[in-house]
């Protein structure tokens, strides 16, 4: 009978299934709420990604003579960008730019603020394009507070426009 009593006391432990749980559960909510900080960071990257290519792709169309064409293009960018909150879209130009080297470096073209035909030409002997410069950025906020040691958290997308 003993024996038998013994058996089933230690058989019959419902508490250890909750205790295990109770000690594993905070990691497999890291690792889950981590496994999506991730896959959220990314989305945001490629949205961002995407509005500053909305942004380009409008100042290569519409050129240097647009008029507002700063305006336009951040609108632009901040239409192709809805579903983030909170994001910064700085435009920088058109303005002249001479271009040199490998990697390519870019000087900003004398007078400064010319434009088009009243530039000068470049060290290099060549004639100034006209560039326009699309940044955005966006403070993504994480549902894990740790994630921040381990990534970070603002988000930036530049692209530079020559305009024909």
């Amino acid at each position: 009978m003993i024996a038998w009593l013994r058996r089933w006391t230690l058989a019959t432990r419902p508490g250890n299934a909750y205790v295990e749980f109770g000690l594993l559960c905070p990691f497999l909510v890291s690792t889950l709420g981590s496994v999506a900080d991730f896959g959220l960071s990314i989305w945001a990257r490629s949205v961002l990604t995407s509005a500053v290519s909305n942004g380009s792709q409008y100042a290569a169309l519409a050129g240097p003579a647009a008029p507002g064409l700063a305006a336009n293009v951040q609108s632009a960018v901040s239409k192709a960008v809805t579903p983030l909150t909170g994001v910064t879209v700085t435009i920088t130009g058109p303005n002249c730019w001479c271009t040199s080297g490998t990697p390519v470096s870019m000087t900003p073209a004398s007078p400064p603020g010319c434009t088009g035909v009243n530039c000068s030409v470049c060290a290099s002997g060549n004639m100034p394009g006209t560039y326009v410069q699309i940044s955005a950025s966006y403070a993504y906020s994480p549902i894990m507070p740790f994630y921040a040691e381990f990534a970070s958290t603002t988000l930036n997308e530049t692209a530079t426009v020559r305009l024909q």
